[in-house]
């Protein structure tokens, strides 16, 4: 309009004819047509994406450098639901969600809600489309809806294109033995779904390739990884089988299965087996980065990521190698401006301090960079709430991660994090729920979520629990300190971790440490620091 207010104009009303007769063409009803938006309604899911392709192929063909007034490119939200009419207009949750999702959705494309999605996608074919979990609004729950792009080409992503992240390509081949399907959800599709989410949390690339040749796959050798999925019927219930190939992997090949006998069980099992297969691949994707010579960016943030895991100076400076030179050729990289802060926080966090340097500062510098780049990252809002926990923001740390689980719900650094967070702010029983589901699920690398399992009963004054699950880590060096402060309590001897704590900090005080962790409840601190006194260890 600041333009050309004819030229708008002109513009805007071929949009509203082209919507118009879409609508006609299709069986639908322009309800209302505001501003530069229009809500249609039809009676079937596939005439709406009949209709929404019609707009956007007609839009394409219109966009000639000798047209003057081609319509504007739409962003186009579907979902399915029960309206409310009165009069002219119609109102219902299904009509505020498809407003949501036309939000989120990128500028041509068309966004339809993962419910709705079976009834499509037989139509999407030749279009490229992606999973996608993103917040509308922080205090609503995160939406869950296929992105279909504008232009046709999904092949175009089997080629793995050069870039300086590398990173990786998945393909995902579903196959079906039996003839029988389950009522309710299809649990193979639950699987493509959660992994493709989990997938596109980390920023791999992923395609899926719907047909029966079992040895397909071999014709895509730019693929990284291939994922075979396998529904086999039993006499009650049935079972799914993984198998993850990739020409990275030490032994080649990893299997995977899960069985169950109910519809109630396809949530919790598709989640367990898209965390394996995921997990797996994020290993292997760290392995590259010590013995793959094609290496890019997203491998060196992946190793730089597992050696923080570790929580010891010697992984640390390692990590932040690897992760520093990711830098010098990618500053622009969301998740890994996420990860330096998160690194430095960590620094902070156990005094592995350098001189001169403010890790803290630096950790939500880092934090903050990520996040306005890359807002709906699920990964880069968790790490900011890994920073905001140590500058004492514990409320807003909880904030970033209701946001962050609910994208990634069995992710095991968010949930062991989140844990954290929780029990500091009150939250304990949620805290523990979150962490023995996700231990549960993927027990594999699970050190970190069982040290913060210790911590959320301790805070619940559950000594013996606190001790059960500390006792379970493979690695317990980093929870020496509350090993000793938990058989403190409950009278029996902490000298081994005493000496422990000791060998590892010689400087070690009781109130320094205290002070640098950020209680929120001063109760919790008195006793914390008792305990830790009462143990043995120096004032």
């Amino acid at each position: 309009m600041a333009r050309s207010e004819d030229h708008a104009i002109a513009r805007l009303q071929a949009g509203r004819r082209l919507i118009r007769s879409s609508a006609s063409k299709f069986g639908g009803r322009v309800v209302d047509t505001a501003g530069d938006s229009a809500l249609l309604t039809f009676d079937s899911v596939r005439a709406a994406y009949a209709a929404a392709r019609h707009i956007n192929e007609q839009i394409r063909i219109g966009h000639k450098p000798e047209t003057g007034d081609a319509p504007f490119d739409y962003r186009i939200g579907l979902t399915k639901g029960r309206v409310k009419i009165d009069g002219n207009a119609v109102f219902g949750q299904c009509v505020n969600l498809a407003a949501r999702i036309e939000a989120l959705v990128g500028r041509g494309n068309i966004g339809i809600e993962r419910s709705i999605w079976n009834e499509v996608q037989s139509l999407t074919q030749g279009f490229s489309t992606r999973p996608r979990v993103l917040f509308a609004k922080p205090e609503e729950p995160a939406i869950h809806f296929f992105e279909v792009s504008n232009a046709a080409g999904a092949s175009e992503a089997r080629v793995l294109p050069a870039n300086p992240r590398n990173e990786p390509l998945i393909l995902v081949l579903p196959q079906m033995q039996g003839q029988g399907r389950p009522q309710g959800d299809d649990p193979v599709e639950a699987v493509i779904w959660d992994c493709m989410a989990f997938f596109a949390a980390q920023g791999w690339k992923t395609d899926v390739i719907r047909q029966a040749d079992p040895e397909i796959g071999h014709g895509f050798p730019s693929a990284d990884y291939i994922i075979r999925i396998r529904r086999t019927d039993l006499a009650m219930g049935w079972r799914l089988s993984l198998n993850l190939n990739s020409r990275f992997m030490r032994h080649g090949m990893e299997n995977y299965t899960r069985e169950a006998g109910t519809d109630a069980e396809i949530p919790s099992v598709a989640l367990a087996l898209a965390s394996l297969v995921g997990s797996a691949i994020a290993h292997v994707e760290t392995e590259r980065a010590t013995f793959d010579k094609g290496i890019g960016t997203h491998q060196l943030l992946a190793a730089g990521r597992e050696s923080l895991s570790g929580f010891s100076p010697d992984l640390f400076a390692r990590g932040l190698e690897y992760m520093n030179t990711a830098y010098k050729a990618d500053p622009e990289y969301p998740l890994l401006l996420s990860s330096l802060g998160r690194a430095h926080a960590v620094a902070w966090r156990f005094g592995w301090a350098s001189s001169g340097v403010d890790h803290l500062e630096l950790a939500r510098d880092f934090a903050d960079r990520a996040v306005r780049l890359s807002p709906n990252d699920a990964r880069c809002q968790a790490d900011l709430g890994f920073v905001r926990f140590w500058c004492n923001e514990a409320i807003e740390s909880a904030w970033h991660y209701d946001r962050s689980l609910d994208a990634l719900p069995f992710h095991p650094e968010l949930a062991a994090d989140a844990g954290m967070v929780y029990s500091y702010i009150g939250r304990s029983q949620e805290a523990a729920s979150i962490l023995e589901r996700s231990v549960a699920n993927l027990p594999i690398n699970a050190d970190y979520r069982l040290w913060s399992l210790g911590d959320v009963y301790y805070s619940r004054r559950d000594y013996a629990n606190s001790i059960k699950w500390l006792s379970r880590m493979s690695d317990q060096s980093q929870a020496q300190r509350l090993l000793a402060a938990s058989k403190a309590r409950l009278g029996l001897d902490p000298t081994r971790h005493v000496k422990a704590v000791m060998s590892q900090q010689p400087d070690f005080s009781v109130r320094h440490w205290v002070a640098i962790q950020p209680f929120t409840d001063e109760e919790e601190r008195i006793e914390y620091e008792q305990a830790l006194l009462l143990a043995g260890l120096p004032p």
